[in-house]
């Protein structure tokens, strides 16, 4: 198992998603992450932490931009769910 860093990098600042609606969480989030590095990531099994699932806009941001390295799989654990 190794961990990669500096591959999915938040560009932009954006508000805390815990205090908004469905709509304005897809908003804030959207292009607020960065693929780098993607060579790493070429058919490779991705595991994507994230801490509370709540509407599912932070994975789906996420996933649409790891979806550009052509990973062979790509799961999610998160620790709670809201």
């Amino acid at each position: 198992l190794i961990l990669e860093k500096n591959v999915l990098i938040k560009q932009k600042n954006i508000v805390s998603q815990s205090s908004l609606d469905r709509n304005k969480r897809k908003q804030n989030i959207k292009n607020a992450f960065n693929l780098k590095n993607e060579k790493k990531l070429f058919n490779k099994n991705i595991l994507i932490f994230d801490d509370i699932y709540t509407t599912g806009s932070t994975i789906s941001e996420c996933v649409k931009n790891l979806k550009n390295a052509y990973p062979k799989k790509i799961g999610v654990l998160t620790i709670a769910k809201d």
